[in-house]
């Protein structure tokens, strides 16, 4: 998946799930996902072009997550 590309679609996936309550368990289930396609026996050619986007799905989500936690801490923090 070309960088530009990559990045797009984390960027989309953080904005969609920066205020979503499931960032992080959809961020797990995209682990999974990614790791359940590495372990199949198929070559690295094959592979790639699949594991990429779910990569970039996992980043984002992990992006969201992490704002949230941070933006949670900041309020607790003002308070």
């Amino acid at each position: 998946m070309a960088y530009m590309a990559q990045q797009a679609v984390t960027t989309a996936i953080r904005e969609a799930f920066r205020d979503r309550p499931d960032a992080r368990a959809q961020a797990e289930e995209a682990t999974r996902c990614r790791a359940w396609l590495e372990s199949l026996p198929l070559s690295a050619r094959v592979l790639a072009p699949i594991i990429e986007p779910i990569a970039a799905l996992e980043d984002g989500l992990r992006d969201a997550d992490r704002l949230q936690r941070r933006r949670s801490a900041d309020d607790r923090a003002r308070k």
